[in-house]
């Protein structure tokens, strides 16, 4: 799925709708003959299924960067007001980057 996922991207990224959707309709069919019971795999069935962020077909790293991020506070509260005011990923970088850096100082005053 990963593959199939990073093929479509990189040709919608070229502007090749149709050959995105022609690619899409080939791995359905191999899909379906290895035995995944797929209705219909297209952008929607990528969004729908959370393969953008949490998941192994996913070509987004915020999943990882989120479960980092939590991994750097000390409980889900502390996450919840960390996050409450983002509205970008760049500003979720901004964030993560900040607490990367309070926990690595953390780490060197113990």
């Amino acid at each position: 799925m990963r593959e199939t996922r990073v093929h479509v991207e990189v040709l919608l990224d070229q502007g090749a709708i149709a050959e995105a959707e022609r690619y899409m309709k080939e791995r359905w069919w191999l899909l379906r003959l290895a035995g995944y019971r797929l209705r219909k795999l297209n952008q929607a069935y990528f969004a729908f299924n959370g393969t953008y962020g949490d998941s192994p077909a996913s070509i987004s790293p915020i999943g990882g960067q989120v479960d980092e991020l939590r991994s750097l506070v000390s409980d889900v509260g502390d996450m919840l007001r960390l996050t409450r005011g983002i509205s970008s990923y760049d500003e979720f970088l901004r964030v993560l980057e900040e607490t990367r850096e309070i926990s690595e100082g953390l780490k060197v005053k113990n």
